[in-house]
């Protein structure tokens, strides 16, 4: 019974200070995760930093732009190279500590190495790679911006040298013009002035066009980004549902698979539990049995012995009482022989009393030799062999002792090993189940996170589009009564220009000062126009990028968080081991 009974021998079990080891390093990767999201913020605050310094509207000067752009540059260098080195630290260490236990693992023997370490290192692996790949995914957002913004501060300095250029061709045709004005006669002025007053009124024509143009150009493109931004607000609030609508069904299944799980390791408890004490009623009885037939084996022996000893005794008594008649005999006949010798010297007659024939005196010494020497040969070996016995008796009682202790011994010791190896193998089960459910947990609670993350971020992005569109709204709203007023101020000019409003005629410089006036108010609007467009488009393609990315990030989470609590349905399925080990 006890050898069907008996367990097999546990698996190799992990020490607290590997496990502990394990422990460190997964805080050290987080903390290396915590750092990556710093340095990513601090990212996002430069840019933010960068764009609040140099803003588009304000004029640049070219010989400020280079030097602007090598400070900024070497300054966010010299930041993100800090920072990065701080963000490398940690992961060289964890990257170090990673392959020293790589090594380690080697060292040991395959015996010692079980699928929950393996799993746990191809993790750390995992983990280390996603960071590998999430900073350099920062990096490379870091240098488009950079070329980005490299590229806008070499397309400033390009419209500033350009407006230099145009000013001083317009200063140089103005001088031309003046050189020639000064030799012109009273009818060539007036005929300039003529001219001067048709090409005013071709370009208060050609400003009005280009103005309506202008304005139903914007406010076509203004519907256009409207119904852009109406399309990404509606594809992100469709993208958040469904992702939220995903989280949940994900966080349920686990939710699930947990519980089910739970109620696995439950059932096996108590199986185990039920197993246990089975198994040490078992043992008790068997080892009462083992001492009750060694209480009667005591009593046996002590009986044989007792027989014995009443058994020696008694031949003993015998012995003595046969030596006592073989004395007796040997002194009669000493006495006879001593009696006969007497007798013979006096006679020489070889003849007894009763006519018979005596043996001579040599003869009858060695008979009495020989018949005292077998009494005392016939007493010594009966006394040999009744030693031999009782030794031979000693030494079957003390092998029987030393056997009954053997197995009381065996028994006790198989009795606290199967207690030993089924509480082990208990502490074991619990081990790995309490581990898996912290596990589980921290995954629910980080899907948890990154899913109200996306909540967030798509309010944010909401928020984000309302407020572009009120300030798009205000702007337009500051550019049209600016139109506005340009076009006011303008019909007032040419009034001058034309001496509407005054008594003397218009002159040269005021025509001059005019037309460079209305010029620079072109370009103005053009380039506040240009500026809106791009700022816009710019914006709304960095939204638009960063919503993908968050998106992409969320999925792999909840794929991966699915195929985490489906392997741990696994591993409680076949009760807390890989589905390849059980087979």
């Amino acid at each position: 019974m006890l050898a069907q009974s008996a367990p097999q021998p546990p698996g190799p079990k992990f020490g607290l200070g590997e496990a502990r080891r394990m422990d460190a390093l997964e805080s050290r990767l987080s903390s290396t995760e915590q750092s990556n999201r710093a340095l990513l913020e601090d990212i996002m605050r430069l840019q933010q930093e960068m764009k609040a310094r140099f803003p588009p509207f304000l004029p640049v000067d070219p010989a400020h732009v280079p030097r602007s752009a090598d400070s900024c540059r070497a300054h966010d260098d010299e930041k993100c190279d800090r920072h990065v080195e701080t963000v490398r630290q940690p992961e060289h260490a964890a990257g170090e500590q990673v392959s020293a236990e790589f090594a380690k693992v080697k060292m040991q023997s395959r015996s010692e190495v079980t699928a929950v370490r393996f799993d746990r290192l191809s993790q750390i692996q995992q983990h280390l790679m996603d960071l590998e790949g999430k900073f350099m995914m920062e990096k490379n957002s870091r240098e488009m911006a950079e070329g980005q913004l490299f590229q806008r501060w070499q397309q400033v300095s390009n419209d500033v040298s350009e407006t230099r250029r145009g000013r001083d061709a317009q200063s140089r045709q103005m001088e031309l013009l003046l050189r020639e004005t000064s030799n012109m006669s009273d009818a060539e002025k007036q005929k300039i002035l003529m001219q001067v007053s048709a090409v005013t009124q071709d370009l208060r024509r050609t400003i009005e066009m280009k103005d309506t143009k202008l304005r139903q150009d914007t406010l076509g493109r203004l519907g256009a980004l409207e119904l852009k931004l109406v399309e990404v607000q509606t594809a992100s609030k469709e993208s958040g549902r469904l992702v939220k609508e995903e989280v949940d069904t994900k966080l349920t299944q686990a939710k699930a698979y947990t519980e089910e799980g739970i109620q696995g390791v439950r059932k096996l408890v108590q199986e185990e539990h039920t197993q246990t004490q089975s198994r040490l009623k078992e043992l008790s009885d068997s080892q009462n049995a083992l001492e009750e037939g060694l209480q009667q084996t005591r009593h046996e022996i002590a009986k044989d012995i007792a027989e014995e000893e009443q058994e020696r005794v008694k031949l003993a008594r015998i012995l003595d009482g046969r030596i006592e008649d073989v004395s007796d005999r040997l002194r009669i006949g000493l006495l006879s022989l001593q009696t006969a010798i007497g007798e013979g010297k006096m006679a020489n007659v070889t003849k007894d009393a009763d006519g018979l024939p005596s043996l001579p005196l040599e003869e009858v010494e060695k008979l009495q030799r020989k018949h005292v020497e077998g009494v005392k040969e016939t007493t010594a070996r009966q006394i040999a062999e009744f030693e031999e016995k009782i030794n031979d008796l000693q030494l079957r009682v003390e092998q029987q002792d030393e056997k009954l202790q053997t197995r009381v011994k065996l028994a006790q010791q198989k009795g606290e090993e199967s207690s030993t190896i089924l509480g082990d193998k208990l502490e074991q089960k619990l081990d790995s189940l309490s581990f898996s459910h912290e596990r589980l947990k921290k995954q629910v609670e980080d899907l948890q996170g990154d899913g109200g993350g996306g909540g967030r971020g798509v309010v944010d992005l909401r928020n984000k589009v309302q407020d572009m569109d009120g300030r798009l709204t205000k702007r337009i709203e500051d550019e049209s009564k600016e139109r506005t007023e340009e076009c006011q101020q303008l019909r007032q000019r040419l009034a001058r220009i034309t001496g509407e409003d005054s008594l003397e005629g218009p002159s040269l410089e005021k025509l001059t000062r005019d037309v460079e006036g209305a010029q620079t108010g072109m370009r103005k609007l053009a380039e506040a126009v240009q500026v809106v467009k791009t700022t816009l488009g710019d914006k709304i393609k960095e939204e638009k990028r960063i919503r993908e990315q968050e998106t992409s990030t969320l999925r792999r989470d909840v794929e991966r968080l699915a195929d985490r609590s489906k392997d741990l349905k696994e591993r409680i399925k076949h009760g807390g081991k890989k589905p390849a080990e059980t087979k």
